[in-house]
């Protein structure tokens, strides 16, 4: 969440435990994987929303 909110989104399409340096990563070496990661990419934004929603809805109870 902390890469989200600070703009970092470039972080979500690194590989775990690779950093590739001025916003570079790896190239697809085709179409259908350009879009696979693509996907992958999406659906990692879309948990952070849905763990930071939960967790604002946990603090707004108390």
């Amino acid at each position: 969440m902390r890469w989200y909110s600070n703009g970092e989104v470039n972080r979500l399409k690194q590989p775990v435990g690779k950093q590739y340096i001025f916003n570079k990563g790896p190239e697809p070496d085709n179409e259908q994987t350009k879009l696979a990661l693509e996907n992958r990419y999406l659906k990692q934004q879309i948990e952070v929303l849905k763990k930071y929603a939960e967790l604002e809805w946990k603090w707004l109870e108390k």
